[in-house]
């Protein structure tokens, strides 16, 4: 089990290059047998398109006065049918996979994870002391 930031992110939080309530962050359903946790992966193009299964972007994103991040739980929509789901990514999105940093790796701490597409909706019910703390 693995939960982790990219290194590369929190070098770019603590130059005050990333603003984690204002930028654009988006969560990556991931199956893990495309894709492994790699500690010097920078940016989203060094994450295999076949390991991404659905795409969303977080609202109410909030930096408690503790240093943890937290937003409404993300809801993706029609998640394929027998697609298996095991992690998820967080990314910020520039527009460009090669300039999107990554940001959270997480495979642990997720309600329903791991767990199989069914066609519906699959809403992650994040830990109650939100994504992560620093």
């Amino acid at each position: 089990m693995t939960q982790a930031l990219y290194p590369a992110f929190k070098a770019s939080l603590m130059r005050g290059e990333v603003d984690m309530e204002s930028d654009f962050i988006r969560v990556l359903l991931i199956d893990p047998t495309e894709y492994t946790y790699d500690p010097a992966h920078i940016f989203l193009d060094e994450v295999p398109s076949a390991a991404v299964i659905d795409i969303c972007t977080l609202t109410s994103k909030a930096v408690s006065a503790d240093g943890v991040f937290d937003s409404d739980d993300p809801l993706f929509e029609g998640v394929g049918v027998g697609t298996n789901i095991d992690a998820i990514i967080m990314y910020l999105h520039t527009g460009t996979d090669a300039t999107s940093p990554l940001i959270h790796y997480k495979d642990e701490g997720l309600t329903g994870v791991p767990m199989t597409g069914d066609g519906g909706d699959i809403e992650l019910i994040v830990d109650e002391d939100g994504w992560f703390g620093l």
